[in-house]
């Protein structure tokens, strides 16, 4: 706001901002990103695309142990880019690819080439969405997210997921289920 109130935007073609995270991905849909958006309102930004130039989950100490299990950080990682797409950030850059001291969620092994759980995680949702246009995002009474949107070939698809405890989901009949993928490929 403060780089914003002294003109900066009129030099701006893009926004960036880095958006880390301590806590779950959704606060980045219930507020921090909305507060990002309403501040570029206020200040004549919001035409301009916001990118997240640098996000994800870094370690309470370095060096120091991993405070986020492997299919945790896995869960996270995908709900932060699904978050961050459905909350109109056009552009996000993850930190980091082969980084093993400071971030949470590593998503290669020591060898930087072998694919942790993590790793596989961003590999099965890049496949998902790569060319895709989301439809919706909507919170259902169970608290499941549901990401729904149109893959590149014509076909609907939905991401569903609950926050804070196991889902079990119903599937709708009207969305004609063909194929089930999790994030573990």
């Amino acid at each position: 706001d403060y780089y914003l109130s002294l003109g900066g935007g009129e030099v701006a073609d893009v926004i960036g901002y880095h958006f880390y995270l301590d806590e779950a991905p959704e606060a980045l849909a219930t507020w921090y990103i909305p507060s990002v958006w309403a501040i570029l309102a206020a200040r004549g930004q919001a035409s301009k695309p916001l990118w997240n130039t640098e996000g994800g989950y870094l370690r309470l100490t370095v060096p120091g142990p991993k405070t986020l299990s492997d299919d945790l950080g896995a869960a996270y990682l995908a709900r932060t880019y699904l978050l961050n797409w459905a909350s109109g950030v056009s552009r996000f850059y993850f930190y980091a690819w082969d980084n093993h001291t400071t971030t949470n969620i590593e998503l290669t092994a020591a060898d930087n080439t072998t694919l942790t759980v993590a790793g596989v995680a961003y590999r099965e949702l890049a496949g998902w969405l790569l060319g895709a246009q989301l439809t919706d995002l909507r919170v259902d009474d169970s608290d499941a997210w549901i990401l729904s949107f149109n893959q590149p070939a014509g076909d609907r698809a939905h991401i569903v997921w609950h926050p804070s405890a196991p889902l079990t989901f119903d599937l709708p009949a009207a969305w004609n289920v063909q194929s089930l993928r999790t994030l573990a490929g």
